[in-house]
């Protein structure tokens, strides 16, 4: 499936999403009484977006690679990546070339940027690592014929009922999700209860799209970070804000 029509099913439901986080948001803060900076402490808006317009280039690179060029997700990255290290290097030899300074110096600061970079991508990757190894296993189920016997079973406990099974779907989606990385969830949830989803839908006279199935797992599937008692992206929150 192209990326572009994965990102045309899901855009609307993203600024929903966006819009009720900001509501919801706004509603929290005045209700505690927070205020934002005081306006002497706000960066200038255009000051700040020029110092760093230049890094939304490999941002609409990657863009350009999915969506006009149709490459794969892997390989658009991958240039993305490169890009980003390009404009990295510039960044730095231009700044001392224009500060007088050695370029030796803006050469190895660019390398030690780059290498930290590669370092920290390792560490983001172990999260990644520990998804694809599960994907392995749900795959090698599939594979060996036991996919379609949980697939049965699933159906039976929903009793054909298509409300019943989505319902069967979020909670297992919210409860698996609390001890694997959200792309794996979805793998295991999608591999299990898409094919049921759509065929239940046939037989009620629906037409389910895939992509449809496909992201309500998606969708429960990251709802399952916020939830308690685990609630792993309050972590990641409280460490980017510091608290």
């Amino acid at each position: 499936l192209p990326y572009f029509e994965v990102v045309r099913a899901a855009f609307i439901p993203a600024i929903i999403s966006y819009i009720a986080l900001i509501y919801i948001t706004h509603l929290e803060a005045s209700k505690l009484g927070l205020k934002g900076l005081p306006k002497d402490q706000i960066p200038r808006f255009f000051k700040t977006l020029f110092r760093g317009l230049h890094f939304l280039i490999p941002m609409f690179y990657l863009i350009y690679e999915l969506m006009i060029l149709r490459h794969s997700p892997q390989l658009a990255a991958y240039r993305g990546i490169q890009a980003l290290a390009v404009l990295i290097v510039l960044q730095n030899l231009i700044r001392a070339y224009i500060a007088k300074e050695s370029l030796k110096d803006a050469f190895k600061l660019s390398l030690r940027q780059l290498w930290d970079a590669l370092v920290a991508g390792g560490r983001n990757m172990m999260g990644i690592g520990v998804a694809v190894s599960t994907a392995g296993i749900i795959v090698g189920v599939v594979a060996m014929g036991l996919g379609g016997l949980i697939v049965e079973v699933i159906d039976t406990i929903a009793g054909g009922n298509l409300v019943f099974l989505l319902i069967i779907t979020a909670i297992a989606s919210l409860i698996l999700g609390m001890g694997l990385p959200t792309t794996a969830n979805y793998i295991v949830m999608a591999s299990l209860t898409v094919p049921v989803i759509i065929q239940l839908g046939q037989d009620y006279g629906l037409v389910i799209p895939a992509i449809a199935a496909h992201l309500f797992c998606f969708f429960f599937g990251i709802l399952a970070d916020d939830t308690p008692p685990v609630g792993l992206a309050a972590y990641a929150a409280s460490a980017i804000a510091k608290i």
